[in-house]
């Protein structure tokens, strides 16, 4: 079992803690990066025990390599500040859900290798009108001086990242790299000892957009890399009541406020 981390600090700073005003179901497995190589297959789960929890919130960050194995043999490495940051923002009157997922793996050294990253599910959050936002970026790097080539497994194969609301709802596939040169590939590609990153919002910076009643949310990132090479990115991911039902639940808590009086 992975050593519990002491990083609430980082927690702290991103403005998450308890919400009275709502529960939430954190996952049991907080984070899942999974690899396959050469007719290799392996996974690693980062269990909720391993993660800081407090009230609705959850952080944890890796803080050693993590090497992906299939029967003792290294298939891909999950490298330091791998973390995830998932639960409510306490933003009154009702709290407004995220994750922020941020990853570092490295491909076996001798063949291609597959990675899927995939955050847990935030559950039961309760939102009967809801507006989201997701942002996401990846950085590949060249770690044998010969290039380095991700190649996107999302959305038949045209973005990185996905963004999903419901348990099978997509609200954004993002990041597809220099899709522009091939319209049915997503990839980036770089030359010897370089370094390459793409980004991407679900709209316009900082713009919301109506998906109605959410129950669940979860991100993941799906892409192929080249033997020996590195890729890294974030992805945040936030749901919000919108400003009417949110304005209702403020009057909800006042009503009872001036019973309990």
């Amino acid at each position: 079992m992975l050593a519990k981390q002491s990083v609430w600090s980082g927690l702290v700073a991103v403005g998450l803690a308890a919400s009275a005003s709502q529960a939430i179901t954190l996952p049991t497995n907080v984070i899942t990066v999974s690899a396959w190589s050469n007719g290799m297959a392996g996974s690693v789960d980062i269990d909720i025990s391993d993660a800081d929890v407090f009230g609705d919130a959850l952080q944890w960050v890796a803080t050693e390599t993590i090497d992906i194995t299939d029967n003792g043999a290294v298939i891909g490495t999950i490298n330091v500040g791998t973390s995830i940051v998932m639960g409510l923002v306490p933003t009154p009157p009702s709290g407004d859900a995220s994750i922020r997922m941020t990853f570092n793996v490295t491909a076996n050294a001798n063949t291609d290798t597959v990675f899927s990253i995939s955050s847990g599910s935030l559950t039961n959050l309760g939102f009967t009108d809801a507006e989201a936002l997701a942002t996401g970026g990846i950085t590949v790097t060249d770690g044998n001086n010969n290039g380095a080539e991700a190649t996107a497994l999302n959305a038949g194969g045209t973005r990185f990242a996905n963004f999903s609301l419901n348990g099978a709802t997509t609200f954004a596939d993002l990041i597809a790299g220099n899709i522009a040169a091939d319209p049915d590939v997503g990839n980036i590609t770089t030359g010897a000892g370089g370094s390459l990153s793409d980004s991407e919002n679900s709209a316009a910076p900082g713009q919301f957009l109506s998906v109605g009643a959410v129950s669940e949310m979860e991100i993941s990132y799906d892409f192929r890399l080249t033997a020996g090479d590195q890729a890294s990115g974030t992805a945040f991911f936030v749901v919000i009541p919108t400003p009417a039902s949110a304005a209702l639940l403020g009057m909800g808590g006042l009503v009872a406020l001036r019973r309990r009086r």
